[in-house]
């Protein structure tokens, strides 16, 4: 009966040794798992470096975008300053247009007053003469209507 002990051992340590590798094997099978796992996270890890950049580029886009739209609003604040500055300018031209205008009627003006003037330092020699007199009185009407239309301008 010790053969059957011996054998039943034997038996045993035979079924041992199948479970031992049976386990050996699902160890490599979970160390493969195991590493394409790790291979996973590393892959994860390596992902989620590229989403912070991402995010922070994303970030960088949006401030960017504020900044253009910034630059925008003075591109046609600028615009519209130099809409106003040619039309100021033209309103300049107009001015000095009309200073010009202004100077010329001055001009005329004084010659009128230095006509007035003789006029009245030679009424003394023209009373003698009536109707040169009534002549000169509508020159002198004349003139002063004239002087009233060259003021009114």
């Amino acid at each position: 009966m010790p053969n059957d002990k011996v054998l039943a051992n034997q038996a045993k340590i035979i079924g041992n040794q199948k479970q031992i590798l049976a386990n050996q094997k699902e160890i490599k099978s979970n160390q493969r798992k195991l590493d394409k796992v790790l291979a996973n996270q590393a892959k994860i890890q390596s992902n989620q470096a590229k989403l912070d950049r991402i995010l922070t580029n994303q970030t960088k886009i949006v401030s960017n975008q504020t900044k253009l739209d910034r630059l925008l609003a003075n591109q046609e604040s600028i615009l519209a300053n130099q809409a106003n500055i040619e039309s100021n300018q033209t309103k300049l031209d107009r001015i000095l247009a009309n200073q010009s205008n202004i100077e010329s009627n001055q001009a005329k003006l004084d010659r009128i007053l230095g006509n007035q003037e003789t006029i009245v330092s030679n009424q003394g020699a023209i009373e003698s003469n009536q109707a040169k007199l009534d002549s000169i009185l509508t020159n002198q009407e004349t003139i002063l209507s004239n002087q009233e239309r060259i003021l009114a301008k």
